[in-house]
């Protein structure tokens, strides 16, 4: 709905004045210059060659990992959970993004370059003036239903990222360590008690490490950095016995600490 309101902006004018106006044209090439070697290497040969197998990323990890296994264990067999993973890989990578792809390429209408940024936000720090800064701007365009539709949506997302992640960090905490290494034992009212405290300790390493990070890409990179290079492993974690946890873990760490 925000797309087709700002498609319908005076500045955009429709979808295809969109495409065919002279900020926008030469972005929409389905490959990119290779004449341009560094552009070439960093957006097309690198993702297609190296960084699909070499790196983890929650949602896209190279081995399979639990977003894809929530999906395939939500089906009622092996044929639906294989549709269920094909549907998300589509949905995910082929339809999610236009939205966002649009806003984006309107912005090169509306904003076409850092100092038209500027003069949207007089009163910002100049050095958070960056292209990153397109999208928000896009958003000062919606009128007051809209937009609040749009904050609820950005709200509702942060929550049910937060609350996996913390649900699912406690989980590895209880099964993984707690009842595998500490209590084998342990009851199950023991083990809630663990998860509760586990979720308490790690959402307050998170708020203080947001107190270091000075923007999301940092968390990003953060995340990035313990990927980097462990995707072949847990490739090779299907086909060769000898790589276990602590290979993971040595994986992640040396990442981290090399990248």
């Amino acid at each position: 709905m925000a797309t087709m309101y700002i498609l319908d902006l005076p500045e955009v004018n429709g979808m295809q004045n969109l495409i065919t106006h002279p900020n926008v044209a030469s972005k929409i090439n389905l490959l990119p210059d290779f004449s341009n070697t560094e552009l070439m290497m960093g957006i097309f040969l690198i993702p297609l060659a190296v960084q699909w197998w070499s790196t983890w990323y929650p949602g896209a990890e190279p081995g399979g990992g639990g977003y894809v296994a929530q999906r395939m264990l939500a089906a009622k067999d092996e044929k639906n959970a294989t549709w269920a993973v094909l549907f998300f890989n589509l949905a995910h990578y082929a339809l999610r993004p236009w939205p966002w792809i649009i806003i984006g390429l309107a912005s090169l209408i509306i904003y076409p370059n850092l100092e038209s940024l500027a003069t949207a936000f007089p009163n910002l720090d100049p050095k958070f003036v960056k292209d990153d800064l397109s999208y928000p701007a896009m958003l000062t365009f919606l009128p007051a239903g809209l937009l609040g539709l749009v904050i609820t949506s950005l709200i509702a997302a942060f929550m049910s990222t937060i609350s996996t992640h913390l649900n699912w960090g406690s989980s590895y905490v209880v099964n993984d360590f707690y009842a595998r290494f500490v209590k084998k034992d342990a009851s199950e009212k023991q083990k809630i008690i663990v998860g509760r405290v586990s979720i308490v300790i790690m959402m307050a390493c998170a708020g203080l490490l947001s107190l270091v990070l000075e923007q999301a890409k940092d968390a990003f990179d953060l995340v990035i950095q313990i990927g980097a290079g462990s995707g072949l492993l847990f490739i090779l974690r299907w086909f060769w016995h000898r790589i276990n946890p602590w290979s993971e873990i040595t994986a992640m760490a040396s990442s981290l600490i090399i990248a």
